[in-house]
């Protein structure tokens, strides 16, 4: 069987060589340029030592197709279909699979927070959502309980575009309860997911879903967080990618990760969610000029 980048990347992920890491595995594909020359630097030197050891590019090829029939896309960073915003930013993971609709040129902003969230944050992250939608851009999350899923919910019913990035496969829901809601956002929209089907999660996946979202929007917005929260990655990836970063006045005073931020260019600070609309509209309007001015025949964003 003839083996794909796509199929490379996936056996390289399912059987990593000791001589590479996950994390630098995409940055690794974008400076060589081919997944077979990835292959033959970090497996096929080590094949007649040890024959019949290397990862199998044949039975991912198998589960590729298996996963096209499925209508998930398997993208490497290498693939122009592959985010554009993600694989420029740093440490790019080297493979995302997407169920939906890909949109290359949307607008899009994160909303995301506490999962245990009070009812001024899940008000205060379902208002943002709300005005968003009116501007036609596309609400991003992570799909978890709480302040996700309040803005996930209200950019559907409003008709919105909406887009998952989650930490497990594709084909597991976290938590299960929102199972329904992941199933109506590839239908509305987008779910992305660094994590080959069957993965359930882990401690150390979710950052690293964060950082994956934080790069494929141009703004985060941060609704509510405690010091411990999962979400202080999020916002200091936004910030190491140079995003845009939008956080809650209560986020920004009560958490030491918030007010250290809260000094920073480009971190705002709001206390309602009209607030913090106008300072996104600010925010699209001054990258719409830059735009204009560095290509003034590029098309314009929805907003």
């Amino acid at each position: 069987m003839t083996s794909s980048a796509a199929a490379t990347v996936v056996a390289l992920l399912r059987d990593m060589p000791n001589t590479l890491k996950v994390a630098d595995l995409g940055e690794l594909l974008l400076d060589s340029g081919s997944a077979d020359q990835v292959w033959d630097e970090h497996v096929g030197a080590t094949l007649l030592a040890v024959p019949g050891t290397e990862p199998d590019r044949d039975t991912a090829a198998r589960d590729i197709a298996g996963w096209d029939a499925d209508g998930w896309r398997t993208l490497t960073v290498l693939d122009p279909e592959y985010p554009d915003r993600v694989r420029a930013a740093r440490r790019p993971p080297a493979l995302l699979m997407a169920a939906g609709t890909l949109a290359p040129d949307d607008y899009s902003v994160a909303i995301v927070g506490s999962r245990k969230a009070s009812t001024g944050g899940l008000d205060f992250a379902a208002g943002v959502a709300q005005g968003l939608v009116d501007h036609e851009v596309t609400i991003v999350s992570g799909l978890a309980e709480g302040i996700d899923t309040a803005a996930m919910t209200a950019a559907i019913e409003l008709g919105g575009r909406v887009v998952g990035v989650i930490g497990t496969g594709l084909d597991i829901s976290y938590p299960a309860a929102n199972a329904e809601l992941q199933a109506t956002v590839v239908e509305r929209g987008l779910v992305l997911s660094q994590f080959l089907p069957g993965f359930r999660g882990s401690k150390w996946a979710f950052p690293a879903r964060n950082r994956t979202m934080s790069a494929y929007v141009q703004v985060t917005v941060i609704a509510e967080a405690s010091e411990q929260s999962g979400t202080k990655h999020q916002a200091l990836e936004a910030v190491a990618h140079g995003r845009r970063l939008v956080l809650h006045r209560s986020v920004a005073e009560c958490t030491t990760w918030g007010r250290t931020l809260a000094g920073r260019p480009d971190v705002f600070v709001v206390s309602t969610a009209g607030e913090a609309i106008a300072q996104l509209e600010h925010i699209a309007a001054a990258e719409q000029s830059v735009r204009t001015h560095l290509a003034p025949v590029a098309a314009g964003t929805a907003w």
